[in-house]
């Protein structure tokens, strides 16, 4: 992630003859930079834009790799995971994705070499997705920010302490967490291309504010993880994902755009899941994630 490639298409070709060295000693088939064994595991990477960006860049529109996959973002960006940056063990049982992934699918641009170039790649899934919304800007959501960058500000639209009690009064309701600690980092830069939203310019009840009101972005959330540490905390990760129009005949198509972390840490006595199924309304079905 650190090397700074001229083309980003060229970072799976890049890695190719690494991979397979690895792939030929763990015994582990190869998909888009993770591993098939271990790829419920894999998803839960994260960008982590370094000080100096403050906010994730574009994604490139010369890459090949699928957008669940790191090697679709820009490079020399910072990549963590959920499993180095918490306090927490988790387990293959905490991992929701481990059955639900129903096809791993990877079709390479060139026979001769399996580990470069993708001509197709998706995952298909059929589980629960619970459709929610992203905010852009609120400023009740957030203490510090210029009038400058204050449109960029995005976050899950949800409730938190320093709306010193006011709520947004955009329907639907905000997403009540409690005193649970939410973490959401976006894969890359998202523009108007990229994401739709509805404005709502008095969305605190209150014409003073009638220049700062709250857009909200239809996206839908894939628990990917639920980890216990003792019997009141737990940790619970997202998958963000925006629905995308249908490719190549298959229906229910999907993209990911970021990943969400809720640590819990006893406060907050409804658990992850009684609190989405309580305030949201979960959709199974059978979908593709390119």
């Amino acid at each position: 992630m650190q090397l700074s490639l001229s083309f980003s298409s060229d970072v799976l070709p890049a890695i190719s003859g690494f991979a397979q060295l690895l792939a030929d000693h763990l015994k582990y088939g190869y998909v888009a930079g993770l591993w098939k064994e271990t790829l419920a595991s894999d998803l839960l990477w994260y960008v982590k834009p370094q000080a100096r960006d403050r906010f994730p860049r574009p994604r490139p529109r010369d890459s090949f790799a699928p957008s669940w996959s790191w090697s679709s973002i820009e490079m020399t960006q910072n990549i963590k995971h959920v499993k180095s940056e918490k306090n927490f063990t988790v387990l293959v049982s905490d991992l929701l994705l481990q059955e639900a992934i129903m096809e791993i699918y990877c079709e390479p641009e060139s026979r001769i070499n399996p580990f470069g170039k993708l001509k197709d790649a998706y995952l298909k899934f059929n589980t629960r997705l619970y459709p929610w919304y992203i905010r852009r800007f609120c400023r009740k959501a957030h203490n510090q920010m210029s009038r400058k960058n204050r449109r960029a500000v995005k976050d899950l639209h949800v409730t938190r302490p320093n709306h010193g009690g006011i709520a947004c009064t955009t329907e639907p309701r905000q997403l009540d967490i409690g005193d649970a600690i939410i973490m959401l980092e976006f894969d890359a830069q998202l523009g108007r291309e990229d994401i739709v939203y509805k404005n709502f310019d008095y969305c605190i009840g209150d014409p003073a504010y009638m220049e700062s009101g709250c857009a909200l972005a239809q996206v839908y959330l894939l628990h990917a993880l639920h980890s216990e540490a003792g019997s009141q905390n737990s940790l619970d990760a997202l998958l963000l994902l925006k629905r995308i129009p249908p490719i190549n005949g298959r229906p229910n198509c999907y993209r990911r755009i970021g990943l969400m972390t809720l640590t819990n840490n006893g406060i907050y006595a409804q658990s992850s899941s009684e609190m989405f199924r309580s305030q949201m309304k979960p959709q199974i079905e059978e979908f593709y994630l390119f």
